[in-house]
């Protein structure tokens, strides 16, 4: 089991190491880009994450036995991107676990 809120609440330890602080800023984008709400903006930045993250995000959809990857991205409508954009933000911090490497700390393995 992850363990995302201790991964969310310690996250910013990590933001003097590169990778902590890439998905520190990728969080606040991904944040901005939900609020703008904007489908365009919406699919460029799913793609982006999608492109950057992919082994993480499936790992972590793996362990949560979740489908993801499953449908092209400019098909998706307006709900489908907001709901994959917010999956994908609420498990960066996760993300940036494994990307330095600690992922055991939040119950990965």
């Amino acid at each position: 089991m992850i363990d995302l809120l201790q991964a969310t609440q310690n996250i910013n330890k990590y933001k003097y190491d590169y990778c902590g602080y890439e998905v520190i800023v990728d969080q606040i984008r991904t944040k901005e880009v939900l609020i703008d709400n904007q489908v365009k903006k919406m699919q460029n930045h799913l793609k982006l994450l999608k492109e950057k993250y992919k082994a993480e995000i499936i790992k972590i959809a793996k362990l949560e036995n979740e489908k993801v990857f499953y449908k092209s991205i400019m098909k998706m409508n307006k709900k489908q991107l907001h709901d994959e954009l917010t999956y994908i933000y609420n498990r960066l911090p996760a993300v940036g676990y494994i990307k330095l490497g600690i992922e055991k700390q939040i119950g990965i393995i």
